[in-house]
């Protein structure tokens, strides 16, 4: 849900609890113009109020809105108001293609109209109530945008991927046959796949906040690029599908241009695809907040009010943690004000390891230093504990053994006495710091920069400990560092694993 106000119209209050509005909107029969977007004929639609337990079966639209400078009108109650051109596309292609026969209403749940936008009350009410929208709406419609040329073969490729690899997960050879039918998508011809690219780059649906959750929360969802539709779950399956084959990117040497196009769409989307996994593993009930800022955070995604940047996800969040992030619109809440009540949640939920996530932020001075800043893009760390299923490896360390942290320090600050105070033990002195290590696994030059970034750790480590036979064992056990003492099973690594090995293989390699 976007946040741009819409041309002014005659909105009357509503119940804060439980009431909302829907649309009717008069189709028209298939046929009934040149073209699906009818743009010779007016939009007409009705506004009314509906009770959220008694409502009329409607479907919810989630869409972007656009540009808010172009603008076109369609009639309201017998009023004429402007909304985007996207928008306006949406509802023109829709009372058609959902129309029948024609002379019927279609009713809908669309938020430029159904929310009076310049009333920051209504806003934050009906913001809490968009969790059950989307979830009780019979169907979301995802719009893109207008059809191009390209989203005919994008759908298409889509849609036989995602088919068959949900045939595949139901059939009793899947073990047997996944590993070949992922073998044919990364050996496409790149251009098989360039229009999938395109699908997703050349939408802006994919990258704003707001419609993550409308898109996981449906329980039918159809995704619409003009005339071109796909389901939902078929899309998801695609998408899950073209992971498991960008792990053979190691592997394969064929169809490189293939999997280096997969792994962009990856990169854009794996934030859809991972919450609505984890959604779907909640039953429903939704992520802890930690979980789902993580799962987003690296993602490239974009809110015109950035307070939405947290305000726009809390329908995935289950109910615990999602009634500790109040919402609200008024001036007096800013930015400042949302993330310092998100961090101070995450802290007293979690303790001070959330203070990993603070990095240097463009935000105002007067925000405290161990705030996380989530509005901005954070680039991909190796953590070494679990923070409230943000990450799925295990506790590496634990100094503290089994003592709990019980949330006091952080119960008495505020943006007025902001001094977080935490007790602590020194244990050493950091005397001498080495590079950061930056490089993609996606960078050509990626195993030579692991390796020159070893080889500075072991200097360091060789410089630091006067004592030889110390010296000797650090050295000897330094290969468990980048790989955090983990096996790739998840278990702790033993004295007789490949792990030294295949360290002194990259150490003495001389480039990949």
């Amino acid at each position: 849900m976007e946040r741009l106000a819409t041309t002014a119209f005659d909105y009357k209050p509503l119940d804060a609890e439980r009431e909302i509005r829907l649309l009717h909107v008069q189709t028209l029969a298939v046929g009934a113009a040149d073209n699906e977007n009818s743009d010779g004929q007016l939009i007409t639609a009705t506004l009314f109020h509906a009770n959220l337990d008694s409502c009329p079966p409607y479907m919810a639209l989630s869409y972007v809105w656009g540009d808010a400078k172009t603008r076109l009108p369609i009639s309201v109650n017998d009023s004429v108001v402007s909304i985007t051109q996207n928008l306006h596309e949406a509802l023109s292609s829709l009372r058609i293609s959902e129309g029948g026969t024609g002379g019927g209403v279609l009713t809908l749940w669309v938020d430029a109209l159904c929310i009076n936008q310049s009333n920051d009350a209504e806003k934050a009410a009906q913001v809490q109530l968009m969790r059950r929208i989307y979830r009780e709406a019979r169907r979301v419609i995802i719009w893109l945008g207008s059809e191009n040329r390209k989203s005919a073969a994008a759908i298409h490729q889509l849609r036989d991927i995602g088919s068959r690899f949900e045939k595949l997960k139901q059939s009793p050879m899947y073990g047997l046959r996944i590993p070949s039918f992922l073998q044919d998508i990364a050996a496409k011809p790149g251009a098989e796949l360039r229009s999938v690219w395109h699908l997703f780059r050349g939408h802006a649906y994919w990258r704003r906040v707001w419609v993550i959750q409308e898109a996981v929360l449906a329980c039918h969802a159809t995704v619409r690029c003009g005339r071109y539709s796909i389901d939902w779950n078929i899309l998801l399956q695609a998408l899950r599908a073209l992971y498991l084959a960008q792990s053979l990117r190691r592997a394969e040497t064929a169809g490189t241009a293939a999997l280096l196009i997969i792994a962009d769409v990856n990169q854009d989307i794996a934030h859809f695809r991972v919450c609505a996994e984890k959604f779907q593993e909640s039953g429903g009930q939704g992520m802890g907040l930690m979980e789902m800022l993580w799962w987003t955070l690296k993602a490239d995604i974009q809110a015109t009010d950035p307070r939405d940047r947290v305000y726009g996800l809390l329908g995935l969040v289950k109910e615990g943690d999602r009634s500790r992030i109040p919402v609200d619109y008024s001036a007096t809440t800013t930015l400042d004000n949302v993330l310092f009540t998100v961090t101070r949640a995450l802290l007293q939920k979690h303790g001070p390891e959330i203070l990993c996530y603070c990095t240097p932020s463009l935000l105002s001075e007067s925000l405290p230093s161990w705030v996380v800043d989530w509005t901005a893009q954070k680039k991909v760390r190796l953590w070494t504990t679990r923070i409230g299923g943000a990450w799925t490896g295990y506790r590496a360390f634990a100094a503290s053994k089994e003592s709990r942290w019980d949330g006091s320090a952080v119960s008495s600050v505020s943006l007025e006495e902001p001094a977080l105070r935490l007790t602590g033990v020194a244990v050493d002195t950091v005397s001498k710091t080495g590079s950061q290590f930056n490089t993609s696994p996606q960078a050509p030059d990626y195993i030579q920069a692991c390796r020159s970034w070893f080889l500075e750790v072991e200097q360091l480590v060789g410089d630091a400990v006067l004592d030889p036979d110390v010296r000797k064992d650090r050295l000897a056990n330094l290969w468990r560092l980048p790989i955090a003492d983990k096996r790739l099973d998840g278990g702790r690594t033993k004295l007789d694993d490949l792990g030294p090995h295949h360290y002194g293989l990259l150490i003495a390699s001389q480039g990949c």
